[in-house]
């Protein structure tokens, strides 16, 4: 027997033996994809990938080479453990794995592994590890035994752990003896294992007709019929999500995770069900409220306006100056990001050495968050028919969350920066940014309003004053040659966030310019994540449906077609638990038509924007204007049927008018059918199918 260091590149033998055996198995880039998914087939891993050869070369000129492939000579390691679904549970799929994969070890998560080739009878001039360049993956193994086949071979380490028998059934069985290409027995079953985990556009093609029971339905195509599917389900999943005190939870109890980075095997876990984070909870009420779920939206909302006012209830300081109350990261656990997250690695500017001992009872500033807060609250009041018991009975929540922002906006103590609001969040971690800034400030213009509702001038004006601040400086500061710069996460909020307060005619409530540094911005911010591929991998709900809604905004129905249609495909998953519910993100290969969850199912924030987009898909809107407006933004064929369906904040003498009818976008002459009935004879519909700016 001879041990052999492999080197890079060539690796010299000249010697016959009957068998080369290989330690090694794993990769260098030993995950599924990169952190929430991608779209790019160098950065992910799936089963069946080849990555690699191990190629080699006989003094007769012979040259064989063995694939390097996910799930028969490689595997995974950080990603994978042995109890992960569905191959705990479903012994006939893990049989299919064990039988598939011929390298010892790897299924038992083995921190060293084997796999043993059947050489020629003839002599080896040098054996090569091959990685491929269009892989950021790249195989590893760490040396090689020349060996007869007839003898054991044991680790040199002190317990000389045996790690080759002849008489080991493993290898009677598992060693190649099959070159060039994957051995067929080993192909299909590498199939069936892929079929298992992921989804292809042939299951999207299928016939299908919805039987799912919600008011708004959608026909046309099978996906037409799987997006009422979607809606229903995340939907119905989402109320589940608010206890009957109002607590919101980001996670479904015992959800599954398919693991950030993972290869599509995932595990039952109750994730972030303990949390209510802010910047979720915030669009998810703005959902309720498109939903026509005021009750669900009103209990959510007193419950995290309690937690707000933790801090003022302490008495915490900071710097000598009394810390006001404000949305944190995550409300119910207040001072968890400067207590334990912080500890954890994530960065922060509030350090003892700045600050002094207080420095953590700021919790931090969760600045998308607080604005997102104070926008579901602004909101919730007008699809209450801006009720005056409510907003009395929640004037000091409302008080404090504004007072906050101006707090930070003119205390040099927050980092503000020439009227820019600092953040320490994902969307804006130490930084300054479209997505937190835009938030506040529209919080603060519908809080105003609130104020003078309630007579309370002063207030109204000191807000306002805030407001147009921080409005000044976006405009200044996050532009640059006519487009906007600085989003936060991963495509630009603005159109989408006015929107969420204005409706349809947010044009008539921003600065006019905006409108142009979106549309200018749109070419390069389509690009620049998605790549031509229509899919936004990284958090479902800021990466895709942010740009999807962008899209339907600016009016560009070729993107928004595509986009709808593969949020549609992100969210259906046949083979997989709750098929219809939208994940926290995935992982594409566009080309392939192959399609792969990641993270959290059900994570509320993409949960939310994914039924914010199909609510705007249909045309709906919150009701701002004189009349109901309706700008559907069908893809080509599809058609969308209003059954009793609530119009968001829409009353007639304190009642809520539904709406009943249908739409329809016809394929061929690109026009639309309309059949429209409101519950109330004194409300207007203007349907706007062009969608003029402004």
């Amino acid at each position: 027997m001879k041990k052999i260091a492999l080197k890079n590149g060539k690796t010299e033998v000249n010697q016959r033996a009957a068998h080369l055996l290989l330690e090694g198995g794993y990769t260098s880039f030993d995950r599924g994809c990169t952190e929430w998914g991608t779209v790019s087939k160098y950065d992910s891993n799936f089963i069946g990938d080849r990555i690699g050869d191990i190629v080699i070369s006989y003094q007769n000129g012979r040259i064989d080479t063995v694939p390097l492939v996910f799930g028969y000579t490689l595997w995974f390691y950080n990603v994978w453990d042995c109890d992960m679904e569905p191959f705990c549970s479903d012994a006939q799929l893990a049989e299919s794995l064990r039988e598939a994969l011929h390298l010892y070890g790897a299924y038992e998560r083995q921190k060293t592994c084997f796999l043993n080739i059947r050489l020629a009878d003839e002599a080896v001039e040098w054996i090569c590890v091959k990685s491929y360049k269009s892989k950021k993956s790249k195989p590893v193994f760490r040396c090689a035994y020349l060996h007869s086949g007839g003898e054991e071979i044991r680790s040199e380490g002190e317990d000389g752990r045996l790690i080759y028998s002849p008489q080991q059934p493993f290898f009677q069985t598992k060693t190649i003896e099959t070159f060039g290409a994957v051995p067929e027995k080993t192909a299909k079953l590498i199939s069936s294992l892929r079929f298992a985990l992921y989804t292809f556009e042939e299951d999207y093609s299928k016939v299908y007709q919805s039987k799912a029971p919600g008011r708004l339905k959608f026909s046309g195509d099978t996906l037409a019929e799987l997006a009422t599917d979607v809606l229903y389900h995340n939907s119905r999943q989402m109320l589940e999500k608010v206890d009957g005190d109002g607590f919101f939870h980001t996670s479904s109890k015992g959800t599954y995770s398919w693991i950030y980075d993972g290869f599509g095997a995932y595990r039952a876990m109750d994730s972030y069900y303990d949390c209510i984070y802010s910047r979720d909870a915030g669009r998810a009420v703005m959902s309720l409220l498109l939903m026509g779920e005021i009750q669900k939206a009103k209990d959510a909302v007193r419950c995290i306006n309690g937690y707000m006012m933790y801090y003022p209830e302490n008495n915490l300081y900071i710097s000598g100056q009394k810390v006001r109350g404000h949305y944190s990261v995550i409300p119910n656990k207040p001072l968890i990001y400067s207590t334990v997250l912080t500890s954890a690695g994530w960065p922060t500017q509030f350090t003892r050495e700045k600050f002094g001992d207080g420095y953590r009872n700021l919790g931090n500033l969760e600045t998308d968050g607080h604005g997102l807060m104070m926008m579901a609250n602004y909101l919730l009041w007008k699809s209450l028919d801006r009720d005056t018991v409510w907003l009395e009975e929640n004037y000091r929540y409302i008080k404090e969350a504004a007072e906050f922002l101006v707090w930070q906006h003119d205390s040099d103590l927050l980092f503000t920066k020439n009227g820019l609001l600092y953040g320490e969040t994902e969307a804006a971690m130490n930084g300054y940014t479209l997505y937190a800034n835009i938030p506040c400030m529209l919080g603060l213009r519908g809080y105003s309003e609130m104020a003078r509702a309630l007579g309370d001038t002063d207030a109204a004006e000191r807000w306002n004053r805030c407001a147009d601040s921080i409005e000044s400086a976006v405009g200044k500061q996050l532009s640059e040659n006519g487009k906007w710069k600085d989003y936060g996460f991963y495509h630009d909020p603005v159109l989408t966030m006015c929107f969420d307060m204005f409706g349809y005619d947010f044009g008539q409530n921003m600065p006019p310019e905006w409108l142009g540094y979106s549309e200018n911005g749109y070419p390069k911010n389509m690009y620049r994540y998605l790549k031509n591929s229509y899919v936004g991998a990284r958090g479902v709900g800021y990466d895709h449906n942010m740009i999807t809604q962008s899209a339907m905004l600016l009016n560009r129905p070729k993107d928004y077609g595509q986009l709808i249609g593969n949020l549609i495909k992100i969210c259906y998953a046949p083979r997989l638990p709750d098929p219809f519910i939208c994940p926290e993100g995935v992982t594409v290969r566009p080309r392939e038509g192959v399609y792969r969850r990641q993270g959290d199912l059900g994570n509320l924030v993409q949960q939310a924007e994914t039924i914010k987009t199909l609510y705007m898909c249909a045309g709906l809107s919150l009701h701002n204007s004189d009349a109901v407006v309706l700008a559907p933004r069908l893809p080509y064929g599809w058609s969308v049927e209003y059954d009793n369906v609530p119009i968001p904040a829409c009353y007639d003498e304190g009642k809520q008018v539904y709406l009943n009818g249908r739409i329809s976008f016809n394929r061929e002459n690109h026009s639309y059918d309309v059949n429209l009935v409101p519950s109330s004879s004194k409300i207007k519909i203007r349907c706007n199918m062009s969608f003029q700016r402004g």
